[in-house]
């Protein structure tokens, strides 16, 4: 092989490489820009935490976006699907997976920019899946076999007036993982080279935190997905509303 062909087939590589990173932007963009406005600006840190010891997003980069509404905000991740950047990697979109949250809270709602929203109960959670993911806690596997899954996270950043229907004694606030509505937000959609999973999370009341916390596994799971059906049976299941009456 020449030097000549050898800088071709590189050359090609990184032509693919930027056309399927660039497909898969297109991807997750039109399904935000469909259900709201896209922010044109991002939260992301200033300094990738991957180059300071923390976890490596599949293409480095690490990003949140913000579609919006005039009544609702959503905040999803922006780079867990993003095709793997290493030449050796697999060829796929990254995990697979993209989380997102949808709030009504008018001091959301009403941003000035996209950072303001950083420091909100639904980053919380959303830039926390983020994080759960990318230290290798992969979630597509667990909702493929559970179907929704419950997690927990500091419920420091509640608003003092929603903090006893929302905050539990030990401080923290729950999320039930991947409730679906393919007329408001696809479950799954296609990524250039794999599909992508948009799992929403969705803010639970302390009663509806307790009827999956409590006896024993199988009671849980059976409590869980009896949430799941009510919670899917209310309006807008999407949301994570401060002010919708608990369902338990």
């Amino acid at each position: 092989m020449t030097d000549e062909t050898t800088e071709q087939t590189a050359d090609e590589a990184t032509d693919e490489a930027d056309r399927t990173r660039f497909a898969t932007y297109e991807a997750r963009s039109a399904v935000w820009n469909a259900w709201g406005e896209l922010d044109p600006y991002v939260i992301a840190p200033i300094v990738n935490p991957g180059f300071m010891g923390g976890d490596f997003w599949p293409d480095t980069r690490q990003a949140h976006v913000v579609s919006r509404r005039p009544d609702a905000v959503l905040l999803a991740s922006d780079g867990l699907s993003d095709p793997f950047g290493q030449p050796d990697a697999p060829r796929r979109n990254g995990w697979g997976v993209e989380f997102y949250g949808i709030a009504t809270d008018p001091a959301l709602v009403g941003y000035q920019v996209v950072m303001d929203l950083a420091s909100s109960w639904l980053a919380t959670a959303v830039m926390g899946m983020s994080g759960i993911e990318a230290s290798g806690k992969h979630v597509v596997p667990a909702l493929a076999e559970f179907g929704t899954l419950s997690v927990e996270f500091d419920g420091s950043r509640m608003p003092g007036p929603h903090r006893d229907r929302f905050v539990r004694d030990n401080g923290s606030i729950t999320f039930l993982l991947n409730l679906t509505d393919p007329a408001i937000v696809p479950a799954v959609i296609d990524g250039p080279l794999s599909p992508i999973h948009l799992v929403n999370v969705k803010l639970l009341t302390v009663a509806e935190t307790n009827t999956i916390i409590t006896g024993t596994v199988p009671d849980q799971i059976a409590a869980r997905a009896e949430l799941t059906a009510k919670l899917a049976a209310q309006p807008d299941p999407l949301v994570s509303s401060l002010d919708r009456p608990s369902v338990v």
